[in-house]
């Protein structure tokens, strides 16, 4: 629980401009590491996958930034209606919404810290390549704590039903990511 932003993600005591404005300051910096590492994000995952497509994968790498803000939208919009059509949760849609970037925080962490290995150039290295997936699975947990620490506040949702809303769609995007490196 020490790993939670409880003093953000609060049902009766809400800020929305300290909330608001920390949520663009991680979208913000998300969208701006997202475009300098080359990482495509897909849900909690990042990748350059998109180089195997012929084309289109300039187009792909110059609109980085927008893809880093419509997956948080995507990403908001699935969880929103997997709780409003089988939870039946319509309450604090806003507030979900104002605090979902929290839930990419970690993320945001995980490209800055691989941008540090690109731009120190050791990202080459098989132990720090480790290192690199290592992490990233270390903070992918911690975001899916966080959306199921904020499931279960906002949506009033079972601890045990925020986790399991959450492992799904992690490995629905899984499963998306397996299909399209094959």
């Amino acid at each position: 629980m020490f790993i939670t932003p409880k003093r953000f993600i609060t049902a009766n005591n809400f800020n929305f401009t300290r909330v608001v404005i920390l949520s663009i300051g991680i979208l913000i910096s998300g969208a701006i590491f997202s475009r300098l590492t080359g990482l495509f994000p897909l849900f909690l995952y990042f990748g350059d996958f998109y180089q195997n497509i012929g084309g289109i994968s300039n187009i792909i790498l110059n609109n980085l930034p927008f893809f880093f803000i419509l997956n948080y939208f995507v990403y908001y919009i699935i969880i929103e209606s997997i709780c409003r059509f089988v939870y039946k949760r319509r309450e604090n849609s806003l507030k979900l919404l104002l605090c979902f970037s929290l839930i990419l925080f970690p993320m945001v962490l995980y490209l800055v810290l691989h941008f540090t290995f690109l731009l120190i150039d050791i990202l080459n290295l098989e132990v720090i390549g480790i290192l690199d997936y290592i992490i990233l699975i270390i903070l992918q947990v911690w975001s899916l704590w966080i959306q199921t620490y904020c499931l279960s506040v906002y949506k009033y949702l079972k601890i045990e039903n925020s986790l399991i809303l959450s492992l799904l769609v992690h490995y629905g995007a899984f499963s998306i990511l397996l299909l399209i490196s094959i």
